[in-house]
């Protein structure tokens, strides 16, 4: 099964930090709905997936996103060319780091929600303020649930391996990157801003945590810059097809 890690710096598409933030009394629609970030960062060692109350008096709202990118027209992590094959299966295996539970901020993971893998749609030549709202069937406001082009699921949990088993509209995108030389591009969303969630618990009132400048709830993962462990960088585990049998000839009906 070999292994593609997402592209790190300086590579285009290599992973990224989008985040957005304003004042909790305009409504977190306000905050989510507007179609570029107001934050960008490719160089920091984890990827926040998740939402916030901020500031002095915790009065901004905060949401965060991130972005991935494979680039498949190249070599596996083995050296091994990835050109040729088909993949018949694939999950996408990221790092979660650990709760921060005291001090100036919390951040919590809530093992009830999923984080959302989605399809990136982004036509530019790299990740930017707009990849925020790059995403397959984009909409403008409400739950993207039933229009975004949803790659797989996995629930939340702090300092862990998460693996999404990607199905199979991901696997045809990537067997056709294969085919192009292409590069595939993910957007990581938390729970709560997929389905725009502003109910108790939701987008502008974080569940749990007591950081009195800061209480986020959702993941921050190791990025591809994480100075852990290489085993920490954000990859696709893919699984190739069974080669089909050659007809060099044929005795009694069998291939060999």
């Amino acid at each position: 099964m070999p292994d593609l890690n997402a592209l790190t710096n300086p590579a285009g598409f290599n992973d990224i930090a989008m985040s957005k933030s304003g004042a909790l009394s305009s409504g977190m629609a306000a905050i989510r709905d507007s179609g570029t970030a107001s934050s960008i960062t490719n160089s920091q060692k984890f990827i926040n997936v998740n939402h916030a109350i901020i500031g002095f008096g915790l009065t901004s709202g905060f949401i965060s996103r991130g972005g991935l990118g494979f680039d498949l027209s190249g070599n596996d992590n083995n050296g091994d060319s990835i050109s040729g094959n088909t993949v018949a299966s694939a999950n996408l295996v990221l790092r979660s780091m650990p709760d921060l539970t005291g001090g100036f901020a919390t951040i919590l993971s809530n093992t009830g929600n999923n984080i959302y893998a989605c399809k990136c749609n982004d036509s530019g030549t790299g990740f930017d303020t707009a990849s925020y709202s790059a995403l397959d069937g984009y909409v403008s406001s409400g739950s993207y649930d039933g229009n975004v082009t949803v790659y797989g699921t996995a629930n939340e949990a702090a300092n862990s391996e998460i693996s999404i088993t990607l199905n199979s509209t991901c696997i045809s995108d990537i067997n056709s990157k294969i085919s192009s030389g292409g590069k595939l591009l993910i957007l990581l969303l938390c729970q709560d801003d997929f389905l725009f969630n502003t109910s108790s618990g939701g987008l502008g009132t974080p569940t749990g945590g007591t950081g009195f400048f800061g209480r986020y709830e959702g993941l921050r993962i190791y990025s591809t810059e994480n100075d852990v462990s290489q085993l920490y960088k954000p990859k696709l585990e893919l699984t190739y097809a069974a080669a089909a049998a050659t007809d060099n000839a044929t005795f009694f009906g069998t291939n060999f």
